[in-house]
C-alpha cells in the first residue's frame, strides 16, 4: 500500500511540474501555487513515507536509531506540514486579492 501510495504521489505531482516546466502560458501566479504545493507534497513523500515505512516494518521505536529516526521524521513531517499551510495560505490570500480587487495575471 505504502509503495502503491508513492507511485501515485510522484507520478501524480511530478505531472504537475513537467506540465509547468513544458508549457509557458500554464505559468500564472496561481499555477505557480499550486506548483509549489505539487513540490512540498513530491519532497514529503519522498523523504517522510520511506523513513516512516522503515520505522514502522523494522519495529525502530525503541532503538536508539529509530528514536533518532523517528525523531527526524516526526520534525521533517511538522515542516511539511508547515510549508503547506504556508503554501495554501498564500493561495487564499491570492483568491482574496483577486476577488476583492479583480486583479488579472500576465503569464510569467
Amino acid at each position: 500500500i505504502v509503495s502503491l501510495f508513492l507511485v501515485i504521489s510522484v507520478l501524480g505531482n511530478g505531472s504537475i511540474l513537467v506540465l509547468l516546466k513544458r508549457f509557458k502560458s500554464l505559468r500564472t501566479i496561481p499555477n505557480i501555487l499550486i506548483a509549489n504545493l505539487a513540490f512540498i507534497d513530491l519532497m514529503n513523500v519522498l523523504v517522510n513515507l520511506p523513513a516512516d515505512a522503515l520505522v514502522a516494518v523494522l519495529e525502530l521505536h525503541h532503538v536508539v536509531k529509530g528514536r533518532l529516526i523517528s525523531a527526524l521524521v516526526a520534525s521533517s513531517q511538522t515542516a511539511f506540514v508547515f510549508l503547506n499551510l504556508f503554501s495554501m495560505t498564500l493561495m487564499m490570500l491570492d483568491r482574496y486579492l483577486v476577488i476583492s480587487w479583480g486583479l488579472r495575471y500576465k503569464v510569467m
